[in-house]
């Protein structure tokens, strides 16, 4: 074989390999294309998948905080109607009959006598409080600013009993609040 002939097999040869190397590193390029192109596509479904959860989490922690804000609008405006109810108490407290006003202040002034002494001493609110006193033997000492009621001083001034309107609804406004509410929201 001559110099020339061996020389173009070397190139054939060479040439074979060179081709059967692009050959393999062509499918070698395909198959990470397409192991890339498969990563690329679950990588693309998780991203979804963990898109629609958090997607998903905030709308559930949305959804909450508006129904606990609903919640407290509710309560706030339950809280205005009990609170609105206490001043129409009050207001009607301050309108009642003469008649049913000196029933429950006498009523209050025999209890309190039981309670701290009969020489116990009064603050009262109204003129009338002065007369019913005075038939119970009771020492009116001054007045105070309230729509009805009196309080009460024990003789050694340790006691001292509030016994006006406002101050017997502050004493029991829990109870009362409890009331109004299973009146006006059950």
């Amino acid at each position: 074989m001559s110099a020339e002939k061996i020389i173009q097999q070397i190139n054939n040869d060479a040439e074979s390999e060179i081709r059967k190397i692009i050959r393999d590193a062509e499918q070698q390029a395909k198959h990470i294309i397409e192991h890339a192109r498969e990563e690329a596509e679950a990588e693309s479904i998780n991203i979804k998948l963990e898109g629609k959860k958090h997607s998903e989490n905030t709308k559930k922690v949305l959804v909450a905080k508006a129904k606990q804000e609903i919640k407290h609008e509710i309560m706030n405006a339950k809280e205005k109607i009990i609170e609105e109810s206490f001043l129409q108490v009050y207001s009607r407290l301050l309108k009642i009959n003469e008649e049913h006003y000196k029933k429950i202040i006498t009523k209050l002034m025999e209890n309190t006598r039981i309670k701290i002494g009969k020489d116990c001493k009064l603050l009262v609110s109204r003129d009338v409080d002065k007369t019913i006193a005075k038939n119970l033997r009771l020492d009116v000492v001054g007045t105070i600013d309230a729509i009805g009621g009196f309080v009460a001083i024990s003789h050694d001034k340790k006691i001292k009993l509030n016994n006006t309107f406002e101050g017997i609804i502050d004493r029991n406004k829990d109870k009362l609040r409890v009331k109004a509410g299973k009146i006006l929201f059950l």
